[in-house]
């Protein structure tokens, strides 16, 4: 409910439109996996990780799910391999048929579909209680949710004035785009963007 004025503001400050959709899906997951189907937060950022025992080269998880995803929307993208031959995501700029829209929508499903079993988290969760405004109403204190999240990712709860589920909606995303960014990579004088 508050991604749009998150929204506006990462884009003011300048933030790409790349980066503002990881956040949307990230955003998603957190919402999905967490709120509504009540998968642990360790699991799902089981779901985010590459795996160590393949010494990180093959997608994760959720990369291999926004490849999918991707695909159904319209995007060019496709399987490729970075110069150690780690499994990356390619695309072909410009990506003209590209639908952010059917690209979420196509997530959502896959998540709420597979995040269980993916997860091995099985167990029935009734969703969290929302309240008249339609916000979810976290136990405890209106920051409890926040600095939970913050000690999680070990990020200051800077962001707190936007309410807790903003700010952890927030929170789980910076982290989320931390590990994103460090794994993107744009391939020089190709035209192409490596994920």
């Amino acid at each position: 409910q508050k991604m749009p004025t998150v929204e506006a503001v990462v884009r003011e400050v300048g933030l790409l439109e790349e980066s503002i959709l990881t956040l949307k899906l990230c955003t998603l997951l957190t919402k999905v996996a967490i709120a509504d189907l009540g998968v642990p937060l360790e699991k799902v950022a089981r779901l985010i990780l590459r795996d160590e025992d393949t010494g990180f080269a093959e997608l994760s998880w959720l990369e291999r799910k926004v490849l999918e995803a991707g695909k159904a929307a319209g995007s060019n993208c496709r399987m490729g391999a970075d110069h150690r031959g780690d499994e990356v995501i390619d695309v072909d700029e410009p990506d003209v048929n590209f639908d952010p829209v059917v690209f979420l929508s196509k997530l959502e499903t896959i998540f709420r579909a597979e995040v269980p079993e993916a997860a091995n988290w099985f167990e029935a969760v009734e969703p969290l209680p929302v309240g008249d405004d339609g916000r979810s109403l976290a136990p405890g204190s209106k920051n409890q949710t926040t600095t939970a999240t913050a000690e999680a990712f070990e990020t200051p709860t800077v962001v707190a004035d936007l309410g807790s589920e903003a700010a952890a909606t927030a929170a789980t995303a910076a982290a989320t785009a931390a590990a994103t960014a460090q794994q993107q990579q744009v391939t020089p004088n190709t035209g192409s963007r490596r994920w």
